[in-house]
């Protein structure tokens, strides 16, 4: 399929989904040689969207982590590793310790606390819960909430509660789920202090986002 038959329906979901969500904000990588194409088909949509053709601008939001894990209970890991961020200003590198597991009810909970290489300590709570509509059909609800014990103004992070986020994804496992496709979407806002560093930076406090991946188990 060309990148105009695929935009065609792309761009009437995200017209669907304004109507539920005021204020969405729709973020499209592409590459460029058909970004004029794929600026085109959404020139005349009701709401905000950002193209992003450069690999720069891809990635300025990357977050990567590596971790190991012990078992400590039934359903309990420990976990300790590095963060790499980079972040809007100076590229982060943060030390790692956390739990993973289920919480009663059958939650999954990750909680980790993290020091970056500037002593600034902050701490994440993420919490996913796995509704199965069939065996392969899945809607997982998400929260997440971030805490900073300190400024850092360079990355434009506020002491306190940081960010919120809440999610919807729908996902279906394919090839003895090694493979999930997955379509959802979800409300980000910024409180107190980054808040302000947001909005001091042209940025919204808060927005809607579509998003569209796959999850790969090894």
């Amino acid at each position: 399929l060309g990148p105009q038959r695929l935009a065609e329906p792309f761009a009437e979901t995200l017209r669907r989904l304004e109507g539920k969500y005021p204020g969405l904000t729709a973020v499209v990588p592409t590459v460029p040689n058909v970004a004029e194409t794929v600026k085109t088909a959404f020139a005349d949509l009701p709401l905000r969207t950002l193209i992003v053709e450069d690999r720069d601008d891809k990635f300025e939001t990357l977050e990567t982590q590596v971790s190991v894990q012990r078992l400590i209970g039934t359903f309990w890991d420990a976990k300790a590793g590095v963060r790499f961020d980079t972040p809007d200003g100076p590229d982060r590198t943060y030390g790692m310790v956390g739990l993973h597991g289920l919480a009663p009810q059958w939650f999954e909970v990750d909680a980790d606390l993290f020091l970056s290489e500037t002593g600034d300590l902050s701490a994440r709570l993420d919490v996913d819960y796995e509704l199965l509509l069939t065996n392969w059909l899945i809607l997982t609800p998400t929260a997440e909430i971030d805490f900073a014990l300190s400024d850092d103004r360079e990355i434009g992070v506020g002491a306190g509660i940081s960010k919120a986020e809440v999610g919807l994804r729908l996902s279906y496992d394919m090839l003895e789920r090694t493979v999930s496709p997955y379509v959802g979407t979800h409300y980000e806002r910024h409180f107190g202090e980054t808040g302000r560093l947001a909005e001091a930076d042209g940025e919204e406090k808060d927005a809607w986002f579509f998003v569209a991946g796959v999850r790969l188990l090894f």
